[in-house]
């Protein structure tokens, strides 16, 4: 049983969220800092000690990012499941690229130890990473999806640095350059970075 993390080169739009919690409708979600307090107060609510200890400062170093990492790839491989070294993700500078395998064990045994180890030591740790810190994309890949979008007719500033200055307004045009830029991220990701065989941009 082998499980890729996030997506094929098939591109997939991601967003930073806190799971488990419903803002109410007139309340903007929680972002930065005031989201890594939350994911604390859901670590700690938990039981979750190592993922606490980390949030509880309100910030999260590479340092600690990578040590959450750690801990998750100890926790499955005490189940019998393997995580590769992660790979930067191009798209964003920040995500984490890794494949997942838990070769001859039950499926369903496979995905419960998976999902109980990447909640456990994982998930919110991540989310607190990336919401205090900014994506930016590789300059090699943000050129070559900045003109492989211009070839299609976009307008595409000079100063793009991430996958939302490509993707322009979803609103204004029910997501068309957003999706478009996803498959020039996509395409030009896999001319680029052969041996990477997934990857995720964040919005």
């Amino acid at each position: 049983m082998k499980k890729k993390h996030l997506t094929g080169l098939s591109i997939a739009l991601a967003v930073v969220a806190l799971s488990g919690c419903s803002p109410a409708s007139d309340a903007a979600p929680p972002t930065g800092e005031a989201l890594v307090a939350e994911l604390a107060a859901q670590a700690k609510e938990s039981s979750w000690d190592s993922q606490y200890e980390i949030l509880r400062d309100g910030e999260v170093t590479v340092a600690e990012h990578d040590a959450a990492f750690r801990k998750m790839t100890d926790c499955m491989l005490e189940s019998g499941i393997s995580v590769s070294n992660p790979a930067i993700n191009p798209a964003d500078g920040l995500t984490y690229l890794y494949s997942i395998d838990g070769p001859g064990l039950d499926e369903e045994f496979f995905l419960a130890e998976q999902a109980a180890c990447l909640e456990s030591e994982w998930n919110l740790v991540d989310n607190g990473f990336l919401a205090t810190r900014q994506p930016r994309m590789e300059p090699a890949l943000m050129d070559a999806a900045r003109a492989c979008l211009i070839a299609q007719g976009y307008e595409i500033s000079d100063n793009t640095r991430a996958f939302r200055d490509l993707a322009g307004d979803p609103d204004a045009d029910d997501g068309a350059q957003r999706d478009a830029a996803g498959v020039c991220v996509s395409e030009q990701a896999h001319a680029l970075y052969p041996e990477l065989d997934q990857i995720s941009v964040t919005m």
